[in-house]
């Protein structure tokens, strides 16, 4: 990783753990789904092409899942490729929309940043939208993420599921 990807991360890591206070009680994040266990990742289905950065590449998924980092409101989308590749976008849920935008102020939904493998990606106006499917209980998730450094990261993923820890 470079500085700059450090720095990023460092950065990132300040505005997150900054975000919690201790006298503070957060409110529940209303989903519009049920959390999910582990084992039903592997039921996604779709893919994210990468483009406009030499080859254009199709990652097929694996497993998707949202989980929590921490404080009241960031959240972690992950996609797990049959490539072993990995997308990672890290969400702010300030809202109940269903699309996440860089940039964006804090009184939206926000998509903090994304991590390509291990790459801390330099975002450029990008958006995710992660929408609730009550009938199967997960997320269908159309990305499109704008980036200077390593493309384009476009495409739809179904069947997210939302992990939470137990209660």
């Amino acid at each position: 990783m470079n500085a700059k990807g450090s720095l990023h991360i460092l950065a990132i890591s300040v505005f997150i753990f900054g975000c919690h206070h201790q006298d503070t009680v957060a409110p529940a994040v209303n989903w519009g789904i049920n959390s999910s266990g582990l084992d039903k990742a592997a039921l996604a289905t779709g893919s994210i092409d990468m483009q406009n950065n030499g080859p254009h590449v199709t990652y097929d998924i694996a497993a998707a899942y949202v989980s929590k980092v921490s404080g009241a409101n960031v959240f972690k989308i992950t996609f797990k490729f049959t490539s072993t590749d990995s997308l990672m976008l890290i969400i702010a849920k300030n809202t109940n929309d269903y699309n996440y935008h860089f940039p964006a102020s804090a009184k939206e939904n926000q998509l903090l940043y994304v991590v390509f493998d291990r790459d801390t990606l330099e975002l450029s106006e990008s958006a995710v939208s992660i929408q609730p499917r009550s009938q199967s209980n997960t997320f269908s998730t159309v990305t499109n993420i704008h980036t200077s450094d390593h493309g384009d990261f476009n495409g739809t993923i179904e069947n997210v599921i939302l992990l939470l820890p137990s209660d």
